[in-house]
């Protein structure tokens, strides 16, 4: 059996739960600030659930992964794969509001390859990207919201 990776990160920020959430929901826009991220679409999209695509352009790994992304408004975003390099993908944001300017994101995400192979090339390269997810999209906050800091 390959070896399962857990990323959890979480910040807070001076940004309410809904504009968090909305950055996050938005992955058709994550090609314009992530920058590991070649390409990004919404395939189907209802009120509760996105089927989404990534590209993935890092030091010279390329993939691609498709993610069904069950909708909580304004709370959550559920993940799990659909099709990929994985054997198994799972996620969660979390937006837990602390005011009504400022909330907690919480990014809880396990994978597994579906190959040694591919585990030695990728699990590095997504394991920093999950990692260092949030603060990109913390960044992303202050770009389109504009900066803002705690009272």
């Amino acid at each position: 059996m390959l070896n399962v990776h857990k990323v959890n990160r979480s910040l807070i920020l001076p940004y309410s739960s809904a504009e968090m959430y909305d950055l996050a929901n938005n992955v058709a826009a994550y090609h314009e600030f992530l920058p590991w991220c070649s390409g990004s679409a919404v395939l189907e999209r209802d009120e509760a659930c996105a089927i989404a695509r990534i590209d993935v352009s890092y030091k010279g790994m390329k993939s691609s992964f498709t993610t069904r992304n069950e909708l909580n408004p304004n709370q959550q975003i559920y993940l799990s794969l659909v099709e990929g390099p994985f054997s198994a993908l799972e996620g969660k944001w979390l937006f837990d509001p602390l005011d009504e300017v400022a909330c907690r994101v919480s990014l809880a995400v396990a994978f597994s390859f579906s190959s040694r192979l591919i585990e030695k090339t990728m699990a590095p390269v997504f394991t920093h990207i999950c990692g260092d997810l949030i603060d990109a999209f913390a960044g992303r906050a202050e770009q389109v919201y504009g900066e803002r800091r705690f009272a």
